[in-house]
């Protein structure tokens, strides 16, 4: 839906999710996917979206 309302194509967008049926969507939509998995909060951790953009560059 995204895709299409922004007319975006699918391939270029990133699926953020923490669950493996957020995976499987993004498998079976073509789509890129990044599992976010949730830490305790002493462990080292991206905070916000700033900074995992920077990752991902």
């Amino acid at each position: 839906m995204i895709s299409e309302r922004f007319s975006f194509p699918i391939t270029e967008l990133i699926f953020i999710g923490d669950e493996e049926k957020d995976r499987r969507t993004a498998i079976n939509a073509h789509c890129k996917f990044i599992w976010l998995q949730h830490t305790e909060k002493n462990e080292e951790s991206i905070g916000n979206l700033n900074e995992l953009l920077q990752v991902l560059e």
